[in-house]
């Protein structure tokens, strides 16, 4: 929580974000809220971080990633196709630190934590959000990105 976060977060959106994700058994179990946090069931497994999210076999891809020509390209290509389209707007978690996300060796599987930025947002925002934490936090390296 930290000092005078609420000028930054909704609390209360926060706590009916958790409601909803629990009622989709998409959360942990959340037993009380006081002023300054939650108290939550404890979700076995460890929480993620850059190193994790690139071995393949938590997260493997499919796809190789092309050259920086080719990227460009595609993105001069995206940028006059899509903004012809509507994007899908959908509920999203919206802070897809390593850290907020717990991995269950266990049952090898993956659950998201820390709700406090969910809301609606555009439909890949996760999915970019999540592949930004490749390259890193404090010491970016974007040649960390996945190549397949």
């Amino acid at each position: 929580y930290g000092e005078r976060t609420e000028l930054l977060v909704d609390r209360e959106n926060e706590v009916r974000n958790f409601q909803l994700l629990r009622a989709h058994s998409c959360a942990p179990k959340l037993y009380c809220t006081f002023q300054n946090g939650l108290c939550y069931e404890y979700m076995q497994g460890v929480a993620l971080g850059p190193e994790h999210i690139r071995e393949p076999r938590l997260f493997s891809l499919s796809a190789d990633v092309p050259k920086v020509e080719v990227l460009e390209r595609e993105l001069a290509w995206l940028k006059e196709h899509l903004s012809q389209l509507e994007s899908p707007v959908v509920f999203c978690h919206n802070d897809l630190l390593c850290k907020n996300i717990i991995y269950d060796s266990t049952k090898g599987h993956v659950r998201f934590i820390d709700y406090e930025y969910a809301g609606y947002n555009y439909q890949a925002f996760d999915i970019g959000n999540h592949f930004n934490e490749f390259a890193g936090v404090n010491e970016v390296d974007y040649c960390l990105y996945p190549a397949r």
